[in-house]
């Protein structure tokens, strides 16, 4: 029995649906079988929906809709959209955006072949990294780096590679749990090194750490608690007298530093409780470990620093080769550090101009959004729209106490929930904060090229919702 005669009288059949596709230019050549899972699906879908209320279905309609419902599917996965939260390196949306060269960088060498494994100079393969590592001698004083894929991968690769069945210390205070719920003592156990906790969650001494050395001992891993803070009663050792009992004791000492927060002094103001990698560098840890997407403005991508005789052995480790990261990433940090090289990063890369953004500044901003609003909405009854202080965030797990001034527009409204929800089905979504009864849209993550873009998209979700209720 053919699928069109099963298919009740009110449903369109699946040949249908797929000649409907056929009609849009941009479905045509779309697989015929993909096609015909979808419809299958679809018809599927609006079976079940007829079931229960037949008056809903119309035959039509559905032919007319289907094309859409192909095009949510398999059109493409992101989207970019308008970060409206004040949160700078928010995870959901993709942490730090990435500096326009990297774009011009991937038209120009992304499009063909390029010399991602080859010594243009011998004429022999070449290693993929060894142009970037050698960038990161020169802006970190380091004699060698490793970049995988993440950080979670840098410490997974230092304790496989280098702490193999062998002891780590590590503070109890700095036992982390990442995004995702990737814990620190799980990635020791996958590992395979030994993780041996000192001290007690709010206080750790240096005599813990001497305490707890044995013959199998091998390193103390300092974890930077980027995405929480330990306040009041608490202690932990300097970095420089850690340096200097492991020297003594021919440990190594590996660091942590997750944020990838760098010397920056327009950063160092806004965050001046943040460690940089150079302070790490400098006190002599024999590795430094940080994330490329968080403050550092790059793409996902986990660097390792520190000492050459490490570095080659974790070069050398079969773990490696699955941890390495691909020609896109690469070209993406290539442009990340060429802009850390020079005095200007901090206008020239988003995540760190963003949290540098002074707020006289960002005040111009949400003043202008505001005017711009009012101009699309025109006259609506007992709509105030204000320019309010805020405060903005780092995110990422970076400098979680941290509070950075900001300002914002703020509409109180009984439905500022439903208005929020409206803009993030908007084109380009919007994502917005709802708090107190007030739609708030900080500037802070806001591009001056986008507030024209934002107040349109906001007078379209109040318009929107007022037509509804009217």
């Amino acid at each position: 029995m053919s699928e069109e005669v099963r298919t009740p009288p009110s449903l369109p059949a699946v040949h249908e649906l797929i000649q409907s596709c056929q009609r849009q230019a941009d479905l045509r050549d779309l697989r015929p079988e993909v096609v015909k899972r979808l419809a299958r699906r679809f018809v599927e879908t609006w079976r079940a929906r007829a079931a229960e209320a037949p008056a809903s279905v119309d035959r039509a309609v559905l032919v007319e809709q289907f094309p859409d419902y192909v095009r949510q599917r398999l059109g493409s996965a992101y989207r970019p959209v308008i970060n409206a939260t004040g949160v700078v390196l928010h995870t959901n949306l993709g942490r730090a955006p990435l500096p326009s060269e990297v774009v011009r960088r991937f038209q120009a060498l992304l499009t063909g072949y390029l010399n991602l494994e080859y010594d243009l100079a011998t004429g022999h393969r070449g290693h993929r990294e060894k142009p970037l590592a050698e960038k990161l001698r020169w802006l970190l004083d380091v004699e060698d780096a490793v970049i995988v894929n993440n950080n979670a991968a840098a410490v997974l690769l230092i304790l496989t590679a280098l702490a193999r069945g062998r002891e780590v210390l590590v503070s109890r205070g700095e036992l982390i749990e990442i995004g995702g719920k990737f814990r620190l003592p799980e990635v020791f156990a996958q590992s395979g090194a030994i993780l041996v906790e000192v001290g007690t969650t709010n206080r750790t001494r240096l005599a813990d750490y001497i305490q707890a050395v044995t013959d199998r001992t091998v390193a103390v891993l300092r974890t930077h608690p980027s995405n929480y803070r330990i306040v009041g009663f608490t202690e932990r050792p300097d970095l420089t007298d850690l340096v200097r009992w492991t020297r003594e004791r021919g440990l190594y000492l590996w660091e942590d530093l997750g944020s990838g927060m760098m010397d920056v002094p327009e950063l160092r103001r806004r965050l001046p409780d943040e460690p940089t990698v150079q302070e790490a560098v400098r006190a002599g840890c024999d590795l430094v470990c940080f994330s490329g997407d968080k403050i550092f403005g790059g793409p996902q991508a986990g660097i390792i620093v520190g000492r050459h005789g490490l570095c080659e052995s974790l070069r050398k480790h079969p773990l490696y080769r699955a941890l390495r990261v691909d020609k896109m990433t690469l070209l993406a940090l290539d442009v990340v550090l060429d802009l850390h090289l020079r005095t200007t990063v901090h206008e020239r890369l988003p995540a760190v101009r963003m949290v540098a953004t002074p707020v006289e500044r960002l005040r111009a901003r949400a003043r202008r959004l505001r005017t711009l609003l009012l101009r699309a909405l025109g006259p609506v009854e007992g709509l105030a729209v204000e320019v309010v202080p805020d405060t903005a965030y780092a995110g990422g797990g970076l400098a979680p106490v941290a509070e950075i001034p900001s300002m914002a527009v703020a509409i109180r409204s009984p439905t500022a929930h439903r208005w929020a929800e409206a803009l993030r089905r908007g084109d380009p979504p919007v994502i917005a904060r709802v708090e107190e009864g007030r739609l708030v849209c900080n500037v802070h993550t806001v591009e001056p090229r986008q507030i024209p873009v934002l107040a349109r998209c906001l007078a379209e979700a109040i318009k929107g919702h007022e037509a509804i209720r009217q």
